[in-house]
């Protein structure tokens, strides 16, 4: 079942169950973090120290995400009914003054992010990038592999990161969307996902508001 998830600004529709943490706020942010362990741990007294380590670990990743500049953070709990794909989206609105003050066309607003992001300093680590029309503007698509060596128990994994970059319709402002997994060798099925997620933006008349 999909749903839809509400940014500043902006509408997504989440396949499966997504949990919502608004990391701006951050009494807000630890609301839902303690409802998610709370949830996933059904508040059973023997699972009290799983319950601590997640809010801790999910704490963590919040103030990561605030300290970056992100409005919403996104965690996937199940996809389709029975699979449990470990996945979040991240939802920023860089603060970037693209054309100036008049709303401009969504391919030269793409266009500039382009190339600012390729005079960036890590701009070798992404590759396989994309320039699409998806919905109703266009996009820009850059991935990343995050390597993780082996650390005591836990054995080698790779993170997989991919950007949309996103021209806010109507305005000179984009919109970034941040998604992250740890099923990289998933990778050509979890673009097609990525891609209909994007496809399924839907803007409000204002989005500044």
């Amino acid at each position: 079942m999909s749903r839809e998830a509400s940014a500043p600004g902006v509408q997504i529709v989440l396949p499966g169950s997504w949990w919502n943490i608004p990391v701006h706020d951050e009494e807000a942010s630890a609301r839902a973090i303690r409802a998610l362990a709370n949830k996933v741990t059904n508040r059973m007294d023997e699972f009290a120290r799983v319950r601590g380590d997640l809010r801790s670990e999910l704490t963590a990743l919040a103030d990561k995400a605030r300290e970056g500049g992100t409005e919403q953070l996104f965690l996937a709990l199940e996809i389709v009914p029975g699979a449990v794909l470990p996945m979040s989206l991240a939802v920023f609105w860089p603060d970037l003054d693209l054309l100036g003050s008049r709303p401009s066309d969504p391919q030269s607003v793409i266009d500039m992010v382009r190339r600012s992001l390729a005079s960036l300093p890590d701009s070798d680590e992404y590759g396989d990038d994309e320039v699409a029309v998806l919905g109703d503007t266009t996009t820009y698509r850059r991935c990343t592999t995050i390597e993780h060596p082996a650390d005591g128990d836990v054995e080698a994994y790779e993170t997989l990161v991919v950007d949309y970059w996103i021209a806010v319709p109507n305005t000179q402002r984009v919109a970034l969307l941040t998604f992250s997994t740890n099923i990289a060798g998933e990778r050509e099925l979890l673009l097609q996902l990525f891609r209909v997620m994007v496809e399924s933006l839907r803007w409000d008349e204002d989005p500044d508001q």
